[in-house]
This record gives structure tokens, C-alpha cells and sequence, in this order.
């Protein structure tokens, strides 16, 4: 099984090809610049890394957020694009699914953690349960110190969000405390690509198609558009 993933959620953006469960090609970049201006090019030059053709590809991959929301419908645009012209299946992944997933079996709490700004982050927690992770609290956007204040085990905390954060969690959590190295706080396509796998090979495919961005919270502008509706609603009713 081929398959190409990516991953354009925040600042990092990540393309890789798996063939029958070995990776044969990476590319991770981080730029200040918009996605839309390399994606592509990353794209040709790990298929030429790994001497294959799109509509060689059995599958496709992408992380559906949370995250940017610009950067999710460019990764999300591209790789639905390249699915529906080659009729071929296309997974949807979770940022913070593939970020617990890239560290390895613990007896502690994992809490993948990404910047949502405005004070607040993008998390989940994970378990692992002989090997096998579980996910004991669902994705959400909500202030860090909320979490903390009620968390009473070890947590391992991962993702783009822990540089930000660390002080907080430090002083909060004390002993409670770990985190993973830190070249894993970048999300890998490699990662992406194996949960897409996985998907596949059980069956536990998304029903929508196209998929349905994992965007957790309003964006500036819907929050605008309903701040301004509800605005004119009660200026109405004062008549």
C-alpha cells in the first residue's frame, strides 16, 4: 500500500510517502510564508524521492485540524483534489491524534497541545492501555490553566504549544510534569501516514466525503458576523 500525507495545520508543513509500511520520503519545512506557496513543490519533490507517480498512490492522507484554519483547507484542498481526479481514497486525521501518537508507550497522561492564540489551546489527553492509545478526553479549545487545575496524574505534554507553555505547565504541575523531546513536537507525515494505514487496513474510514475540517472553533469572522446579527437583534428590540 501507497500512501502520501500531509500535514499543514500550523507553521510546519510536512509530505511523506509510505510504501507497505516503510517511509520512503519526507519533506518538513517551516516557513513564514503561506503554504500555498511551497505545498506543491514539496509535494513533487517527495514523489521524486520516491521514484513514484501520484496515480501510483493507493491513498492519500490529511491532517484535518485543529489548527490554522487557512492551513487546513490548503492541505485539505490539495489532497481532496488529488483523490477525487485519481478516484482514490483519502483518509482525514487528527492534528492532536498524530501528535500523541508519535511518543511511545507511557504509563502517563498524554496531552497534545497546539496554540489556539487568544489565550487558549487546541488538546486532547491519550492513555496508553497495553500498547494501544486511547483517547480519554475529547479535542477542544479552552484555556490551558482550566486543564491543569484539575489534572492530579503524570502528564507528558507534546506539540507546538509546550514552548509557550512550558513555564505555565511547569508551575502548575510541578513533578507532575513531563514533556517530549523536543523534534517531536513537530508533526511528522510519516505519523500521519501510518494512522491513514491503520484506518484502511480496519476499516475505520470517514463516511463524509469530501472530508469535514476539524476546525473546533468559530472563526474570527463567523464570531463577527454573529457578534454584529446579535447587535442589530437587541438595538431592534428597543423599539
Amino acid at each position: 500500500m501507497r500512501i502520501l500525507s500531509v500535514d499543514t495545520t500550523t507553521f510546519s508543513c510536512s509530505v511523506g510517502v509510505l510504501e507497505n509500511g516503510l517511509l520512503k520520503a519526507e519533506a518538513t519545512s517551516e516557513k513564514k510564508q503561506t503554504h500555498s506557496r511551497h505545498l506543491m513543490k514539496m509535494v513533487d519533490r517527495v514523489m521524486r524521492m520516491a521514484e513514484m507517480k501520484l496515480f501510483e498512490l493507493d491513498a492519500f492522507a490529511v491532517v484535518t485540524g485543529p489548527g490554522s484554519f487557512t492551513g487546513i483547507r490548503i492541505g485539505m484542498g490539495t489532497i481532496q483534489g488529488f483523490a477525487t481526479a485519481l478516484s482514490k481514497p483519502v483518509v482525514g486525521v487528527s492534528s492532536l491524534e498524530a501528535l500523541a501518537r508519535q511518543v511511545l508507550p507511557t504509563s502517563h497522561l498524554i496531552c497534545p497541545l497546539m496554540d489556539a492564540r487568544k489565550g487558549e489551546v487546541y488538546m486532547a489527553l491519550y492513555r496508553y492501555e497495553n500498547e494501544n492509545l486511547y483517547q480519554v478526553m475529547a479535542d477542544r479549545v479552552a484555556s490551558l490553566e482550566s486543564v491543569l487545575d484539575r489534572m492530579v496524574d503524570g502528564c507528558l505534554f507534546i506539540g507546538s504549544g509546550v514552548g509557550i507553555y512550558e513555564e505555565l505547565i511547569r508551575k502548575r504541575l510541578g513533578g507532575l510534569a513531563r514533556f517530549a523531546d523536543q523534534h517531536l513536537n513537530k508533526l511528522r507525515a510519516e505519523t500521519v501516514c501510518r494512522i491513514a494505514m491503520h484506518k484502511i487496513q480496519t476499516g475505520d474510514m470517514d463516511s463524509e466525503t469530501p472530508l469535514t475540517p476539524r476546525y473546533i472553533r468559530k472563526s474570527d469572522a463567523e464570531i463577527a458576523v454573529r457578534t454584529h446579527e446579535h447587535s442589530q437583534s437587541s438595538s431592534m428590540g428597543n423599539y
